[in-house]
């Protein structure tokens, strides 16, 4: 009789599992909010040091709100000559590359505009932080470049993401048509592949090794532009970089 009872126990919680997947590793009286909950093996993930929650400051400052709402109508009207009007004097386009000033920023960008108002809207979309280096108050974009977690987890900037959103679909192929390996929240992986496949990317997470596609807008590359302001003597914001990881 008693195992009669565990059967149709186990089986109601098997079927209760299916119907949400969220459920997953509450039952357990677990309340942690897995970085990823597998969608047909479900496993109880509760190291939430591997997901990067979105953050934005730029309230704590009216000044910079209002530069950033001027900026976001640059980009919904692509208006270039404002937006060049935004840039600091000394913008810088690359780090690694040695890339500084108007002239050089309009070198790297051009005849790309379409692609820099498309990847402008993407970072000012995420938010930003603020940060201090060598005594300069910057705020920078997006927010996954905040987190020390890369810090402790292999690879560097040009291997490393984080998912952007909520019950993202990790897919077994780069079709999502495909089967659905899992659910990501906010997780932060590793890049298996450099560039995009159809509008995915792959990657592989750091806890179970799982490797899938996943859609690049709902995910963001450390590899990719940062957005950095600062204030000048005045105290007016202006954009004093806008660089890849490099």
């Amino acid at each position: 009789m008693k195992r009669v009872f565990y059967l149709i126990s186990g089986i109601f919680l098997f079927t209760a599992c299916l119907e949400d997947p969220s459920a997953i590793g509450k039952h357990a009286g677990s309340e942690t909010l897995m970085p990823a909950y597998e969608v047909e093996s479900a496993i109880n993930v509760s190291d939430s040091l591997l997901q990067i929650f979105p953050v934005d400051e730029c309230e704590k400052d009216p000044l910079l709100s209002l530069f950033l709402d001027t900026l976001k109508t640059c980009i919904a009207n692509q208006d270039s000559v404002q937006f060049m009007s935004l840039l600091d004097p000394q913008i810088c386009s690359s780090y690694g590359g040695g890339m500084y000033g108007y002239s050089d920023f309009r070198l790297n960008w051009q005849n790309k505009w379409p692609e820099l108002w498309k990847k402008l809207d993407r970072i000012v979309s995420l938010g930003g932080f603020f940060y201090e280096d060598n005594g300069q108050r910057e705020f920078r974009m997006p927010y996954v470049h905040k987190e020390t977690l890369f810090n402790s987890v292999p690879g560097d900037c040009y291997s490393l993401g984080a998912i952007t959103a909520k019950n993202v679909v990790l897919y077994e192929k780069a079709d999502r048509n495909s089967r659905q390996l899992a659910r990501l929240n906010y997780t932060a992986f590793e890049i298996v592949e450099p560039l995009e496949r159809n509008g995915f990317l792959h990657i592989r997470l750091f806890y179970t090794g799982q490797t899938g596609f996943v859609g690049e807008n709902d995910a963001y590359r450390m590899q990719d532009n940062m957005l950095v302001l600062t204030t000048d003597k005045s105290g007016r914001w202006k954009i004093t970089a806008l660089a890849p990881c490099d």
